[in-house]
């Protein structure tokens, strides 16, 4: 099922309000993202989706904030990949009636923003227990699916749902969707990104090269 978030801007938001320290905080910088009123704007330096079928990556900085965004288009696929900051993460999920145990938990994970668009002709199927990173040292490290997260959740006494990328989805031309991708690595690690999906039948596969785990805050600008 196809998650109908608003827009890119429903994920990234985290640029444009006030940090938090600790949960107490958490409803205060949520009202600031809900109204809509932010005090930075997310620039995104080129379009989301590249014209043509091209293989290349692109990398680019937020220059708000100083975090990456990693884009790339091939066969009809075109994803978007930008780093979220985990006092973000903290304050999202504390927000849902996560425990610290379970803040604690989604701490040990780098998150990012994905985004994920049909860009050819037929129908398009992902599934992102395929996606792994791989490390310098030649490690696989798989990303944790939304199917898994739910259940952890669930096992801890919170039935949430939502926000997670779909992980098992068949989508058709121009349709897209979004959401969280997660990965259990140190903080600054870097790691090529594997990921495939099908089209008609027709497996494929690409790599983003080098991309790097957010930190923990924003970086000082």
């Amino acid at each position: 099922m196809i998650e109908p978030l608003s827009s890119l801007r429903s994920i990234l938001l985290h640029i444009s309000c006030p940090m938090v320290n600790g949960l107490k905080q958490t409803q205060q910088r949520l009202r600031c993202i809900n109204a809509g009123r932010p005090r930075a704007v997310l620039v995104l330096v080129s379009a989301m989706v590249l014209a043509g079928s091209s293989s290349a990556s692109e990398r680019r900085e937020n220059p708000k904030t100083g975090m990456w965004i990693w884009q790339q288009e091939q066969s009809g696929f075109s994803i978007e990949f930008a780093q979220i900051h985990d006092d973000y993460v903290s304050a999202v999920f504390g927000s849902k009636g996560f425990t610290p145990e379970m803040l604690e938990k989604l701490s040990e994970y780098c998150f990012f923003g994905t985004v994920v668009r049909n860009s050819g002709q037929g129908p398009v199927t992902m599934r992102v227990a395929d996606w792994f990173a791989r490390t310098p040292d030649g490690r696989d490290q798989p990303l944790k699916t939304k199917t898994e997260w739910i259940a952890d959740w669930a096992s801890a006494g919170v039935p949430f749902r939502w926000l997670m990328l779909a992980d098992d989805v068949t989508f058709e031309p121009g349709d897209w969707l979004q959401g969280f991708s997660s990965v259990k690595l140190d903080r600054g690690s870097r790691f090529d990104f594997h990921y495939s999906w099908t089209v008609e039948g027709q497996r494929h596969e690409a790599v983003i090269a080098d991309v790097e785990c957010p930190p923990v805050h924003l970086p000082p600008r």
